[in-house]
């Protein structure tokens, strides 16, 4: 019987211990849940009070709360297509690159990333020309393209739906690229706002494109998580104040997601509801 007794507290400290992980990990507030604050009762309403931030499950379920999608290789698997792409366009303009080369800019603008090879090559073409060349060669291959939506991410955007947690794509890409894919895919009903990396002053991994995402969903950045796949698009999350999941696709290159509050694979690897509240 004592065996037994011993054998049920470790399993009630175990699930104690995993859950307090979970709410460290995923609320962005440093007023924990309960007595986990470290402070006594009363001074833990007094601090709730007095920062208007309710803690624990209410905290989850009142306040807003937002999901943003990257979308290459992220809701779709574009990498690949974006890497020959670019080594097609930069050949055509005189510049001999690899894919490897490549992976530093994934997340990145096109003006951004071909102004550095312009500025670092000495191109004499303008961005404009290139990014012309290049924009009708995605337009082109998008046309004919015969991929499906990565595994599980169609499902993932469903059960959010059905959480009422509002949802966004913050790519990188030309709008007109991010719209036919989300057309393509018939995918637009998802999303209450679209927001291009050259639509903001200063794309990925500066935080403008989270910022302004957050503006246009009427949401606070803390109150967000973000579905990267690119070391240059967590980081922006994260410089946003936003909760980032690293989704580590083989397809995506070389990329050092270990800030990110979370890495999966698969995104049935996502913990949805411990994210946003049980009951939602």
């Amino acid at each position: 019987m004592i065996t037994d007794t011993l054998a049920a507290n470790a399993l009630s400290g175990a699930i104690k211990d995993s859950s307090m992980l979970l709410s460290f990990m995923f609320n962005p507030d440093p007023v924990k849940a309960g007595t986990r604050s470290g402070l006594p009762p009363n001074e833990q309403e007094r601090t709730k009070e007095n920062r208007r931030v309710p803690t624990g499950r209410s905290w989850r379920i009142n306040m807003e709360h937002a999901f943003i999608f990257d979308m290459d290789g992220v809701i779709i698997d574009s990498e690949p297509i974006h890497f020959d792409v670019d080594i097609r366009t930069l050949s055509h303009f005189g510049v001999e690159t690899n894919e490897q080369e490549l992976e530093r800019f994934v997340g990145m603008t096109n003006p951004e990333m071909l102004g550095i090879f312009k500025q670092e090559r000495n191109l004499p073409h303008t961005v404009e020309e290139m990014i012309e060349y290049q924009l009708n060669l995605k337009m082109n291959i998008l046309k004919n393209l015969e991929i499906e939506p990565i595994a599980g991410v169609v499902a993932l955007m469903e059960q959010l739906r059905g959480m009422n947690i509002p949802m966004a794509v913050a790519s990188s890409s030309p709008r007109v690229f991010i719209e036919g894919v989300l057309g393509k895919f018939g995918l637009s009903r998802f999303f209450k706002t679209v927001v291009s990396g050259e639509e903001v002053p200063k794309g990925k991994p500066a935080p403008d494109i989270y910022l302004e995402t957050a503006k246009q969903l009427g949401v606070q950045p803390q109150h967000c998580v973000v579905l990267e796949d690119s070391r240059n698009g967590m980081l922006a999350a994260k410089t946003a104040g936003m909760r980032c999941i690293g989704y580590l696709n083989p397809n995506s290159g070389n990329q050092d997601l270990a800030e990110a509050d979370l890495q999966v694979r698969s995104y049935d690897e996502i913990p949805v509801r411990e994210l946003f509240g049980n009951d939602l």
